[in-house]
């Protein structure tokens, strides 16, 4: 009678020893398909999310630099605007990008009742154009040019800030223009930099007709654009206002010597 009871007392315990492995099993196996799934999970996250990321950051970037630039524009159109003010400063962030201050070929002739009146300002910089303070970054360029702001990718080009003239009822024009002149190096940093525009002559003619030449250059298609909403009539690349019995035209052209360190 002993035996039989012991015997029967094993049957319990080997089947609670057979679930106890079982269950430790399905364990093992639910760790292993967790830790596929977060680890899939990241696969996908990094190839799909990090392009997205990158491409987020970079338009963040030029976004910036279309804010900063027409910051800049604003401060440094005081020098055309009030003739009290001699310098004006600015503070760009490069973030890895390049300024320069070079050639922009955008304008190349303004004549007011056909007198050329940008050749002295050209004369007294030594270009050929009315110049431009330029920043690059991963194939895109913003440029303060002629107190302009344009900014030109490989998808195409934009007027940032318009250029500052106006043409009303095709008779009445007045005509800002910056001249931007300097010879500071290319310079390419990851940090901040300050700008700093020096008024160096002005001119103002009146008179009563106005023809603006444009060049040559990727920021043009964006001015024949902005010249066109304001008022001014386009024919090839030279475009006009005023020339009627009650023509009126002011402009007001500007030399800035761009330095920064």
């Amino acid at each position: 009678m002993r035996r039989a009871r012991a015997s029967n007392a094993s049957a319990p315990g080997s089947s609670r020893f057979a679930f106890v492995d079982e269950r430790g099993v399905s364990e093992v196996v639910g760790f292993v398909v967790v830790f596929g799934i977060i680890i899939g999970s990241v696969g996908i996250l990094y190839t799909t999310g990090f392009g997205a990321m990158e491409e987020f950051r970079e338009n963040e970037q030029q976004r910036n630099a279309d804010y900063a630039f027409d910051a800049l524009a604003e401060n440094f159109n005081d020098l055309v605007r009030n003739d009290g003010i001699r310098q004006r400063s600015g503070e760009l962030n490069l973030r890895k990008g390049t300024i320069e201050v070079g050639s922009s070929n955008v304008v190349k002739e303004v004549t007011v009742d056909g007198t050329d009146v940008l050749e002295p300002h050209l004369n007294d910089t030594g270009r050929s154009d009315i110049g431009s303070f330029t920043y690059e970054y991963e194939g895109t360029t913003v440029a303060y040019q002629g107190g302009a702001v344009t900014k030109v990718t490989d998808s195409g080009e934009l007027a940032v800030r318009n250029p500052p003239m106006q043409c009303i009822d095709g008779e009445t024009a007045i005509v800002s223009l910056v001249v931007v002149d300097g010879d500071p190096p290319r310079l390419t940093s990851s940090s901040g930099r300050e700008i700093t525009a020096s008024k160096r002559a002005t001119t103002v003619v009146r008179g009563n007709s106005v023809d603006i030449v444009l060049g040559t250059s990727p920021a043009e298609p964006a001015w024949n654009r902005s010249l066109s909403e304001q008022g001014f009539s386009g024919s090839g690349n030279t475009f006009t206002c005023g020339g009627g019995s009650s023509g009126s035209v002011v402009v007001r052209i500007t030399t800035v010597e761009i330095a920064y360190d």
